[in-house]
């Protein structure tokens, strides 16, 4: 589904598509694989991708048919699944956190829901560029 509409970006279709499903318990991992799904394209393109993700993310919202909680839990999967994640996609650190910025930047997720989401062990300042290899700085 989510791979169809980085080609159409039709969100009405996703919104059918996902209420035709008929699993709204399961759809914190339609968030989960936006994410890593944005993540995964060429980093020259993670932006254009990343922006798309949000906006359908915020459609979803706007429909009732992602509740926050399940945002939340979408959110916290790909951060207890970063040190995964890595391993395919060595900016994964770097390129979540700017995922999440994105999110806070416009106003799709709150201060309150970033710090419940984004692991406090990994600030968000401490990646460094993308060209690093993923490795988290030991220093601000």
């Amino acid at each position: 589904i989510l791979k169809e509409y980085l080609k159409s970006s039709e969100q009405d279709e996703v919104k059918t598509s996902l209420r035709e499903l008929d699993i709204p318990h399961f759809h914190h991992e339609v968030v989960y694989e936006a994410i890593v799904l944005a993540m995964e394209q060429r980093v020259s393109e993670f932006e254009t991708h990343a922006q798309r993700m949000i906006d359908l993310l915020q459609y979803l919202g706007k429909a009732s048919i992602i509740t926050k909680v399940q945002f939340e839990k979408g959110f916290k999967r790909v951060t207890d699944d970063l040190d995964d994640l890595t391993v395919d996609i060595p900016t994964a650190c770097a390129l979540y956190a700017k995922f999440c910025d994105m999110c806070v930047a416009q106003n799709f997720m709150s201060e309150e829901t970033y710090d419940k989401v984004y692991p406090p062990s990994r600030g968000r300042k401490r990646f460094v560029s993308e060209g690093d290899g993923g490795k988290v700085k030991t220093t601000i």
